[in-house]
């Protein structure tokens, strides 16, 4: 009895200690995540070229601050882009600062959601939280991207702590809530919600299920229902200037589709999203599924609705509050659906601090099941804690693979075809861009050699409009490069620009891109109507070709030789055909040529009417380096993209799959 005095002095300085050492270690630990979180989404920043989406956040750069302010960079809130705009005054306007700051509010989301974790269940769900969340393949994803969806989340889940915080308790089994509240913990939840609600519309879905909560906390705490409704009264009233700014974004491009509020459609809302939380869900053109999306997303919601029912089951308000949040954002991403021009799953993005929580709290689920095995009862919670974390962290992994890696997750080509127009540039040509929304790309890859105009959209309504603006844009011009980026269903449906250009001029080249699409015309077509050469070909069972006209059989190297055939249909066309036109020499190697379907893309040949005289223009590059001597002019169809070529007839008899037209000759 004695010694026991000693013997407890020395235990509460070895608690000490431990407790020092431990505070130490999780600093340590979380210090790595951190960093983790900061190399991963560093990591290639300026790899990807500028994309569509960035360039509008990125044209805030010529607006002043007030414009910003104002709304008037994007249909989306303002503070995104007054950031981004204060941002670059700095550190300038490359790719790499401009990422730079969506990277730093997606690194922030891993100390937030720590923060989340800890006080919600306990260390180590906050813990394995902020690792989730650093090796997050939707969190790096978009934290290389130039757009408010990691600013959103980051204050989303700052939002969330300070809700967290005020439905705090004591201990599991406290019957109510504190007494007291400070004031600072309400001013910090109400800017949080303002400063979210002002970066993205959606951070209200959260706002909202966390006013629920505190709503719920409130009903028998009347000090604290008052500060409740003060602090949404505040909100509403801060908010309520955007308001008319938003209605007008919703009178002018909402959509009113009430027949998708669905069952089947809420389950693919849902099933979208959750692989966007769970890995990532790639959704810019060309389409292509994130390898392990499928896999590691049955995985993570295995993992999460383990969670979700850990954090039911201990009856706190508080970790009840992650599957609320996260459970409203999903309900709500789809009620707001059908005004949508079309539903993307990043919208729904402020979800994901609440559900990396979840996922988490999974976890130390997994690792809280008890095995009644001899001298086997604390290693096998920690094995599977491992197993858990590797299984959640491996589609993680290898998604990041393929992102960093992988060319055919390249968003954008935009500045490659400035630099491809730039390259073959000559004095005389004019770049004409149809579609006023790649300006902003533009206006950070334009190429120095070649003068640009936008061709209007009001222009391009009717055929008379579309004569009378191309004809001004391209007056004295001796070739025009028409750029069309995006959609030409959203702004030349009916392809006038292309089908004007290729009535007067010859299509020369046309190049794909990421993105969009160049075509070259030289200009100055002369109106013939009938061809210089007349002859009795046939293409297949239904295409004849009448004959052409070719404005010279000579040509030096880097000229072009204009070509006009004279198609019809003798019968009805059924499939949409290329037509090739091929310079070879005398092995039959193309040395120049001109793939295009008829007039531009602008006459599918399954729309031709059978009788009708279709007029296509070509023109032919040579190549500088082409050495003189003769060469045989060739067309032919094919199907794309087999590769199939039409059989040919000439005066009745079979003659391979091409038509010989010309000997040209090329001289110096």
């Amino acid at each position: 009895m004695t010694d026991r005095g000693p013997q407890t002095a020395d235990s509460g300085l070895w608690s000490v200690v431990c407790g020092q050492s431990m505070t130490r270690l999780r600093f340590v630990l979380l210090l790595l995540i951190v960093l983790l979180a900061l190399a991963l989404r560093l990591y290639r920043l300026d790899a990807q070229e500028l994309w569509g989406d960035e360039s509008v956040s990125v044209s805030a750069r010529r607006l002043s601050e007030t414009q910003v302010l104002l709304g008037r960079t994007d249909v989306h809130p303002p503070l995104y882009f007054f950031t981004l705009r204060e941002a670059m005054i700095p550190l300038g306007d490359s790719l790499f600062a401009i990422r730079f700051v969506s990277a730093f509010w997606g690194v922030l989301v891993a100390p937030l959601v720590y923060r989340i974790g800890k006080r919600t269940l306990n260390d180590r769900v906050g813990v394995l939280a902020a690792l989730i969340a650093a090796v997050s393949a939707l969190q790096v994803f978009y934290s290389q991207e130039a757009r408010m969806y990691t600013m959103a989340t980051a204050w989303t889940a700052a939002s969330l702590w300070c809700t967290v915080e005020l439905l705090w308790r004591s201990g599991p089994s406290s019957p109510a809530l504190l007494p007291v509240r400070s004031k600072e913990a309400w001013i910090a939840f109400i800017l949080t919600s303002l400063i979210g609600m002002y970066t993205h519309y959606f951070v209200a879905f959260v706002v909202s299920a966390e006013g629920l909560a505190l709503l719920w906390a409130a009903r028998r705490d009347r000090a604290m229902f008052i500060r409740l409704a003060v602090a949404t009264a505040i909100v509403s009233v801060v908010y309520a200037p955007w308001i008319p700014i938003q209605r007008q974004y919703a009178m002018t491009q909402a959509y009113a589709r009430w027949e998708l509020l669905t069952p089947a459609v809420l389950a693919d809302v849902v099933k979208q999203t959750l692989i966007s939380w769970s890995v990532a869900k790639y959704n810019v053109i060309p389409t292509k599924p994130f390898p392990a999306a499928d896999w590691g997303t049955v995985i993570v919601v295995a993992v999460a609705l383990v969670g979700m029912i850990g954090a039911i089951r201990t009856r706190r308000l508080e970790a009840a509050l992650m599957p609320l949040a996260a459970a409203v954002v999903l309900v709500l991403g789809w009620a707001i659906n059908p005004i949508l021009p079309v539903f993307q799953d990043r919208y729904l993005m402020i979800g994901t601090p609440a559900y990396l929580v979840l996922v988490a709290a999974g976890l130390n689920q997994i690792s809280n099941f008890r095995f009644q095995i001899p001298n086997l009862q604390s290693a096998i919670p920690r094995a599977m804690l491992a197993v858990g974390v590797v299984a959640v962290m491996a589609p993680q992994v290898v998604a990041l693979r393929a992102w960093f890696t992988d060319p055919s997750f390249v968003k954008g080509e935009y500045g490659k075809a400035m630099k491809f127009i730039s390259g073959r540039a000559q004095s005389g040509d004019v770049l004409l861009l149809n579609n006023y929304i790649q300006w902003g790309l533009f206006d950070y890859y334009q190429p120095a050699n070649v003068p640009a105009q936008l061709i209007p959209t009001e222009s391009l309504i009717s055929d008379d409009k579309t004569d009378a603006a191309l004809s001004k844009l391209v007056k004295d011009k001796a070739r025009a490069w028409l750029v069309e980026f995006g959609y030409a269903a959203q702004y030349d449906p009916e392809h006038r620009a292309e089908r004007w250009l290729a009535q007067h001029g010859f299509k020369q080249l046309s190049q794909d891109f990421i993105g969009l699409r160049v075509n070259l015309y030289a200009l100055g077509a002369y109106s013939e109507t009938t061809p210089a050469v007349r002859l009795e070909a046939k293409l297949g069972p239904s295409v004849a070709l009448l004959g052409y006209s070719l404005e010279s059989d000579t040509a030096r190297p880097g000229d072009s030789l204009r070509l006009t055939l004279f198609w019809q249909a003798t019968d009805q066309v059924t499939t949409r055909y290329t037509v090739f036109t091929h310079l070879v020499d005398s092995t039959g190697k193309p040395v120049a040529q001109t793939d295009s379907p008829p007039l531009g893309g602008t006459a599918p040949t399954d729309s031709w009417q059978v009788g009708a005289t279709i007029v296509d223009r070509y023109a032919i590059a040579i190549n500088p380096d082409t050495p003189p001597g003769q060469y045989e002019l060739r067309v032919g169809m094919y199907t794309w993209p087999e590769l199939t070529r039409l059989p040919v007839a000439l005066n009745g008899k079979p003659s391979g799959d091409y038509v010989p037209l010309a000997m040209i000759r090329v001289t110096r």
